[in-house]
C-alpha cells in the first residue's frame, strides 16, 4: 500500500537507493522524492518481503513498462535490495510470485538490471536470459 510506504519511507528509501539501476544518475537529491511520488501515484510498486511479520528480508520496486515499437509489456524490476543473502529456494519463491503478478498485469516477461552473480545464475537456471548488456554514454 502506498500509504505504508510513505509512513515507513525513512527505512525503505535507503534500500531503494542502494539498489538503483544504472540508468539513474547517483547523487541527485530529487531522485528519491521522484521515486516516492511515483510509488504514491501507483506508477511504481514497492514490495517488502517480511519473515514472521517481524524481520524485513528485502525491498523491491517494480514498474510495468511498455516497449512502444513492439507493444510488448514487461514487469521491470526497478530495484531489488536484500538485507541477507537469499537462498535459491527463496529467490525461486519470489520469482514465482513476480511471474504471477506480471501475468496479471498483462506482461510478457520480467526484466531487470543486476550485477549480482547469484541473481544472474538463478535467472539462467530458471531458463531466463542474461546475455545482454545495458550500455550508456554520458552526454
Amino acid at each position: 500500500m502506498p500509504e505504508q510506504v510513505s509512513a515507513d519511507w525513512d527505512n525503505i528509501s535507503p534500500a531503494i537507493q542502494g539498489a538503483l539501476p544504472p540508468l539513474v544518475p547517483y547523487g541527485n537529491p530529487d531522485i528519491m522524492n521522484n521515486i516516492l511520488a511515483k510509488i504514491l501515484e501507483g506508477e511504481l510498486e514497492c514490495w517488502t518481503l517480511i519473515k514472521n511479520e517481524e524481520e524485513t528480508l528485502g525491498i523491491g520496486t517494480f514498474e510495468v513498462v511498455l516497449d512502444v515499437p513492439s507493444g510488448v509489456k514487461s514487469l521491470l524490476i526497478y530495484s531489488l535490495y536484500t538485507y541477507i543473502p537469499f537462498s535459491y529456494d527463496l529467490w525461486g519463491i519470489l520469482l514465482t510470485r513476480l511471474r504471477k503478478h506480471a501475468r496479471e498485469k498483462g506482461c510478457h516477461r520480467i526484466s531487470g538490471f543486476t550485477n549480482v552473480d547469484r541473481v544472474i545464475d538463478l535467472v539462467n537456471v530458471l531458463g531466463g536470459r542474461s546475455d545482454f548488456r545495458y550500455i550508456w554514454l554520458e552526454v
